[in-house]
């Protein structure tokens, strides 16, 4: 019965080399009961579908025990990329860099495991990229004549779950025919939104385009344009007078209307006007204007209300226009929210804006951004 010796003692010649497993180890509380791990837990915070955390986090291992040998290892979308822990003397110390690289959005979870219960707990979420568009789209034409200034609003909005790097904008075309006003001068955080605003001001005859190029620091490869067409127009400037913020509205709700006056300044009667709205958000809901003459030195007046659809903001342009005259253009915008006052979470990341502000030269026609017609 058998060849004798101790029952469950190694064969002569077998391998007597400890195993240096973790498993192994977790079930040897003598040799790993003095490592310990600092800290014993972490989150590596919002980082980018796709991408790895820019700094690692720093684990520091250390020993009251005896010598011993470790193999450290790591679950879930973690990685290790610094190990100084391969061995560990008695009341000595090492450390463990790791990155968080998400393969999915939301939060994900993993372990650093040393030895035993030497163990760290470790969270983060994966969120997405930056995502820029210019509101309204594309492009804008306006007719406006020689001397006269016309401004059109853009909205640069953020709808990705990171920010966005610093925003660069680069002009092009007639640049001397324009102004811009940039407010997205600082890098655009998560779910929020700032504005160009361009006025169109010819000195002569012809037509003008502007092309505005935004580029994000964080994709330089990608880029946003949008674009301004001047057209001249030949009589009488039609004016717009009225404030465009409807402020924030629940989503599905309609806001309070906002009347707007329509005014033609010159000695000229002007011909029916048609009005135009670059949003279907935004809703004219009474119009004393259209479709009727508007005679010299005379105004009349239409009122509109913004119903949002969608979540965060939203930037639009009324246009009124008259054959034979410059278009007249005034910005418009309101914030679609989830519950009356959140703002659906979308903040406004760029400087003060010149809204309740005349940006064209007073009294010379064009549009304008003040809050009541001429008296």
């Amino acid at each position: 019965m058998g060849t004798g010796g101790t029952l469950g003692a190694p064969e002569a010649g077998a391998d007597q080399t400890p195993s240096d497993t973790n498993e192994d180890r977790a079930l040897d509380s003598t040799i790993s009961a003095g490592v310990t791990v600092s800290p014993p837990s972490a989150d590596f915070s919002d980082v980018v579908q796709g991408a790895s955390s820019t700094t690692s986090t720093i684990f520091t291992v250390t020993n009251a025990g005896p010598a011993i040998a470790l193999k450290p290892t790591v679950t879930g979308p973690f990685a290790m990329v610094s190990n100084t822990c391969d061995f560990l003397a008695a009341g000595g110390e090492c450390t463990i860099g790791l990155s968080f690289n998400p393969v999915i959005l939301g939060k994900s979870s993993g372990v650093l495991i040393v030895a035993g219960d030497a163990t760290a707990s470790l969270t983060g979420t994966g969120v997405a990229p930056a995502q820029l568009a210019f509101q309204p789209p594309a492009t804008v034409t306006v007719s406006i004549m020689v001397g006269r200034s016309s401004p059109t609003s853009f909205t640069l909005v953020n709808s990705g779950g990171s920010a966005a790097g610093a925003v660069t904008l680069t002009p092009g075309g007639d640049v001397d025919q324009f102004t811009i006003d940039n407010q997205c001068i600082a890098p655009l955080a998560p779910l929020s939104f700032c504005r160009i605003i361009v006025v169109c001001k010819p000195t002569s005859a012809g037509s003008k385009t502007l092309t505005l190029t935004v580029t994000d620091a964080n994709s330089p490869t990608t880029s946003l344009v949008a674009t301004v067409n001047g057209d001249q127009g030949s009589v009488g400037s039609p004016v717009i007078y009225g404030t465009g913020d409807f402020g924030t509205v629940t989503i599905g709700a309609t806001s309070s209307a906002l009347e707007f006056t329509l005014s033609n300044p010159s000695a000229t009667d002007n011909a029916p006007p048609t009005i135009a709205v670059t949003d279907t958000q935004f809703v004219v809901t009474s119009d004393n204007c259209s479709n009727l003459p508007l005679a010299a030195g005379k105004s009349c007046t239409f009122s509109m209300v913004f119903k949002p659809s969608a979540m965060g903001p939203c930037g639009a342009n009324v246009t009124v226009s008259t054959p034979g005259t410059e278009t007249a253009t005034l910005p418009l915008k309101g914030v679609g929210a989830t519950t009356t006052g959140d703002g659906g979470a979308y903040v406004d990341g760029g400087a003060p804006t010149t809204d309740g502000k005349a940006v064209t030269d007073g009294g010379t026609g064009g549009s304008q951004l003040d809050s009541g017609a001429p008296g």
